[in-house]
């Protein structure tokens, strides 16, 4: 039979194991959580960017089909002024040199 001072140093021996045991599976599910910490950070991070990225290239979509159409406006604009302002001065000035030649011809 065991004395209680066998059962004291079995007890206390005992409770050291399980302490230190506890102490390492501590550690252990510290390191899991901060593992699943930083595995979530990085999931929210990417998502993040993901929404970001697509509602960026949304964007930029728009906005290049929006100067496409600037551009375009620009171009008819440009074309409309040298059709209607500057193509008949041309032409009105061609005329009053043919006219201008053949006057000096007569002279």
């Amino acid at each position: 039979m065991a004395s209680k001072k066998d059962v004291a140093v079995t007890r206390d021996v005992l409770v050291e194991v399980l302490a230190s045991a506890l102490k390492e599976q501590e550690v252990r599910i510290e390191a899991r959580f901060d593992q699943k910490i930083d595995d979530l950070k990085q999931n929210i991070r990417d998502e993040m960017y993901s929404v970001v990225n697509g509602a960026v290239s949304a964007s930029e979509q728009r906005m290049m089909k929006r100067m496409d159409e600037i551009k375009e406006e620009i171009i008819d604009g440009i074309t409309e002024i040298i059709d209607e302002g500057i193509l008949p001065q041309i032409s009105d000035l061609r005329t009053d040199v043919d006219h201008i030649k053949v006057r000096l011809q007569m002279a």
